[in-house]
């Protein structure tokens, strides 16, 4: 009869119960207010995080790493959440790429040191300078922006809008967007539309146009329609 050795049995019992554990998950909100909450995240190498935010087009958001971070993600098109599993420590900026600076946040993995501060293009400058009377006795600005005179002509994508505000701009092939471009209009404003990797001389695209201005009052979605030349 055949003895088992003691000592490689229980070495074999011991790692048969030392499975992996699985990371932990934590959420991340992307509000109405343009704001990541929370804006800082502390977890531990392995754990998940996972961003969601509301589908509504007028608040519409995604999450991708920051310009120039060492880290390279960006959430799905036309998707409503993202996730990332974090390996290695360090930390990791990220922002919401329709929103730029003003809605950014940061991973912290582990205990690394403090990141690097933003370029000064990406810091807030608060203005110490008392606001002027009719701002402190004015109310909010609800009103929303307006685009008209949505049209194509000669390769040119003109249109028209109300008040100074960033203007989102999709280009959309049936139901998926293959190209985004954001520009910041106030009145008329046109845009040369040419072949690219995106966009295929030929094809036949839909447009779509949200404004959006500094008080994050969003316009009604404009359309037109326009083949690359």
């Amino acid at each position: 009869m055949r003895r088992r050795h003691p000592l490689l049995l229980g070495t074999a019992l011991a790692l048969a119960g030392a499975a992996p554990a699985t990371g932990a998950e934590v959420q991340v909100t992307g509000t109405d207010a343009l704001l990541w909450e929370p804006a800082q995240v502390n977890v531990q190498p392995g754990d998940t995080v996972v961003w969601k935010w509301n589908p509504a087009p007028a608040v519409a958001h995604n999450v991708a790493s920051s310009p120039g971070a060492a880290w390279s993600y960006r959430s799905p098109d036309d998707a409503t959440s993202g996730s990332f599993t974090f390996a290695a420590t360090g930390s990791y900026a990220f922002i919401c790429e329709l929103h730029g600076a003003i809605m950014s946040g940061v991973v912290n993995v582990g205990n690394p040191s403090p990141p690097p501060p933003p370029p000064l293009s990406e810091q807030p400058f608060p203005n110490d300078a008392t606001a002027p009377l009719a701002f402190e006795t004015g109310g909010l600005d609800e009103a929303a922006p307006s685009i008209g005179g949505v049209r194509v002509r000669r390769g040119q994508l003109r249109f028209r809008v109300s008040e100074p505000s960033e203007v989102t701009i999709r280009f959309k092939r049936g139901d998926k967007i293959v190209a985004t471009k954001r520009v910041q209009a106030d009145g008329a404003y046109r845009m040369a539309v040419r072949a690219s990797r995106s966009l295929r001389a030929g094809q036949r695209y839909r447009v779509e146009l949200r404004a959006r201005d500094g008080a994050g009052n969003a316009s009604r979605l404009r359309s037109a329609r326009l083949t690359v030349r």
